[in-house]
């Protein structure tokens, strides 16, 4: 910024600056001090609120023809996880549950490697962040319990919820 008697220049991102810099000033519902003896000091208070965002890949489960195997197993694991990505500026929880009972085939779950779970219609916290995540990952591996007359091989699309909120508020 140029100042001479009579002219006044704002150049690029100072302009920007001072534009943001006067919205701030003018738009923040608390306190904003400003000091004017040489050099400036500016006391903005803002509140962030919170974000969250909950994205699920796939749409559809590709079930196969069980093999032999998976019969004397008693069960067949999809080989296509779901993926559950989250972006959140606070500490999370995420849960997840069955929309509804089952009526063929019970599904198992399991996040990460860990042990497989029956999925059920009560909401189970399945993985929780103690601070910001940016496009956190969650692999959902999904296992079937077989009968020699229950699953049919196609698409389906999966009857499960999920619920991402707030550390602090696992009940539903």
């Amino acid at each position: 910024m140029v100042n001479n008697r009579n002219h006044i220049r704002i150049n690029g991102l100072g302009f920007l600056g001072f534009f943001f810099v006067a919205s701030v000033i003018f738009t923040a519902p608390e306190p904003v001090r400003a000091q004017t003896a040489g050099q400036a000091l500016v006391e903005i208070d803002l509140a962030v609120p919170a974000l969250q965002r909950l994205d699920v890949n796939p749409g559809l489960l590709g079930i196969p023809s069980p093999a032999s195997g998976d019969f004397a197993r008693g069960c067949l694991d999809l080989s296509d996880p779901i993926e559950v990505e989250i972006s959140s500026n606070i500490p999370w929880i995420l849960s997840l549950r069955a929309a509804e009972e089952e009526e063929k085939a019970p599904l198992f779950f399991r996040v990460e490697g860990s042990r497989y779970l029956p999925l059920d219609t009560e909401w189970r916290v399945v993985a929780r962040g103690d601070g910001a995540a940016n496009r956190e990952r969650i692999r959902i591996d999904l296992r079937i319990l077989l009968s020699w007359t229950g699953v049919v091989p196609g698409l389906y699309e999966p009857r499960i919820e999920y619920r991402l909120a707030p550390s602090g508020e696992e009940k539903p």
